[in-house]
């Protein structure tokens, strides 16, 4: 029995045997809005929201895109000096970028045609630049339509720039 089956079966007898204090009670909305401020102020704490979004990640077993897949295998056949760390590896104040250079602190971001929209690259480009950070933005549509030399040269161009 895998790992995640086996918990949910842990979790789901826990439940059937013990019973929630809490269960056919409601909150007061004053209860409720003291939790939400008691919450919003724990997240506004960057190192702890840093933590808890990489707990997250680690239990999601998140795998590379299949663009992202792309990009790897450019790196290695081109000895790029980028490192995937969309896995939630690295944080940079609570955003995850997809591939890394600690050394030059150059970022690059993958958009997926359907999952982003055009404005959200310079509001991207900008957060990490508050880190002094460089980012290049490659968008899905390019890595089916340019060559895949003219990928090359534009993240050649971006580390040399």
């Amino acid at each position: 029995m895998k790992t995640k089956e086996r918990l949910s079966k842990i979790k789901k007898e826990w439940h059937e045997n013990n019973d929630n204090p809490f269960k056919g009670k409601k909150h007061s909305p004053e209860t409720i809005e003291k939790m939400r401020e008691s919450q919003l102020e724990v997240w506004s704490d960057e190192n702890y929201k840093e933590r808890q979004l990489k707990k997250i990640f680690e239990g999601r077993d998140i795998r590379p895109t299949s663009i992202e897949k792309e990009i790897m295998n450019l790196v290695e056949k081109y000895n790029l000096p980028f490192k995937y760390v969309g896995d939630g590896y690295t944080f940079i104040a609570s955003k995850c970028p997809d591939f890394i250079n600690f050394e030059n602190k150059l970022i690059i971001e993958l958009f997926g045609d359907y999952w982003h929209k055009p404005e959200e690259e310079p509001e991207r480009i900008a957060h990490f630049a508050k880190y002094g950070y460089r980012t290049l933005v490659i968008w899905e549509h390019e890595l089916k339509d340019l060559p895949e030399g003219e990928i090359v040269s534009k993240i050649k161009g971006f580390i040399d720039s």
